[in-house]
C-alpha cells in the first residue's frame, strides 16, 4: 500500500488535476462574488447558497460532464502503464499475492480520485464562508431564498433528497453531499482502474469509458422524467433541478454498478495471477541459468 501511494503522490498528472480543479473551484467563487459586488448587505445570500456542489450554481452543469474524467485520469491507468511499460512482473514480485497489488493499487486510485473532488469543494465552501455572511433573511421566515422557494409542496419531495436537513442544517447538507459526492468519485476512478485490466491497446478507452457510462446514464434518465432518474450525480448535486429522483434508484444503481465492478475485479486478479506465475517461472529459470 505504501508503495503505490507513494507512485501517486509522484504522478504529476495527480498534482496537474488537483491544481486544475483548485483553480476552477477558485473561479467559480470569484464568478459568484461578481453579481453581488456593492449591492445592499440585505440582498446578499448567505454562503451556503453558493456553494460549487450545489444545482443553482451555473457552473454545476460542466462538474456533472467532466467528473468522470477528472476522477479517472490521475492514476486510474498506471496499470495499464506499468504492463506497457514491461514493468508490471517486477512490480508483482514485490507483493506476496496478486490480489495485495491489485487491492493496494485500487486503493490508491480510489484515494486519488476523492481527493481531487474534496480539496477543491472544501476550499470553494471556506471561500463563501469568509465573503459571504453565514445566514441571509430574504423573507419574513428565517429561511434563506433558496430554502424558502423549495419548501413548498410537491416541488420539494420531487427534487430535494433529505429537505427536512437542507432546511435545518443547510451547512451540514452540503458537507454531507460534498462527502458523498467525494465518494462516488473515488468509485469511477476505481472502476476505470478494474476496466483498465480488459483494454489491450489504448489506455484511453479504459478512462473515457466511465465518462460515455456516466452520460449515458444521464441521457437515458433525461429521456425517463419524471417517471425515474438512474443519473448518479443528479443527486449527489444539492438541489438539482432534475425530477423522478427516488432513493432506491439511486441505490439500485449504485449497487449495480458495485457488482459490476466486484464481478471484473475476479477476473482481473486471475490476470494478476497468470502475470505473477509467468514472473515466478521466470525468475527461476534466471536462478538455474
Amino acid at each position: 500500500m505504501k508503495f503505490q501511494m507513494k507512485l501517486m503522490w509522484k504522478t504529476p498528472s495527480f498534482w496537474l488535476m488537483l491544481g486544475f480543479m483548485c483553480l476552477f473551484c477558485v473561479g467559480t467563487f470569484c464568478a459568484s462574488c461578481l453579481p453581488y459586488y456593492g449591492i445592499e448587505f440585505m440582498a446578499v445570500p448567505a454562503a451556503d447558497q453558493l456553494y460549487i456542489g450545489r444545482g443553482t450554481v451555473s457552473q454545476v452543469y460542466l462538474l456533472g460532464v467532466l467528473l468522470p474524467l477528472i476522477a479517472a485520469l490521475p492514476f486510474a491507468d498506471s496499470y495499464f502503464c506499468e504492463k506497457q511499460k514491461n514493468t508490471l512482473p517486477i512490480l508483482l514480485t514485490k507483493y506476496k499475492t496478486a490480489s495485495q497489488y491489485f487491492f493496494s493499487k485500487g486503493a490508491a486510485v480510489f484515494l486519488s480520485a476523492v481527493l481531487l473532488v474534496l480539496v477543491p469543494f472544501l476550499l470553494n465552501m471556506l471561500l463563501n464562508l469568509l465573503a459571504f455572511p453565514i445566514s441571509a433573511i430574504a423573507d419574513y421566515t428565517n429561511l434563506s431564498t433558496d430554502q424558502s422557494m423549495y419548501y413548498v409542496e410537491p416541488y420539494i419531495t420531487v427534487n430535494v433528497l433529505f429537505p427536512r436537513l437542507l432546511v435545518l442544517h443547510p451547512y451540514l447538507y452540503n458537507f454531507l453531499f460534498c462527502i458523498a459526492i467525494s465518494l462516488f468519485s473515488g468509485l469511477l476512478g476505481v472502476t476505470a482502474y478494474v476496466l483498465s485490466y480488459f483494454v489491450a491497446r489504448n489506455r484511453i478507452w479504459a478512462i473515457v469509458s466511465v465518462f460515455i457510462l456516466n452520460n449515458l446514464l444521464a441521457i437515458v434518465s433525461g429521456m425517463c422524467e419524471p417517471k425515474a432518474n438512474f443519473a448518479f450525480l443528479q443527486y449527489l448535486f444539492v438541489i438539482d433541478s432534475h425530477e423522478g429522483k427516488k432513493p432506491w434508484m439511486f441505490f439500485a444503481a449504485l449497487a449495480v454498478l458495485l457488482l459490476a465492478v466486484a464481478l471484473l475485479s475476479r477476473r482481473a486478479i486471475a490476470k494478476l495471477d497468470n502475470v505473477l506465475c509467468d514472473a515466478g517461472a521466470s525468475k527461476k529459470l534466471w536462478k538455474r541459468n
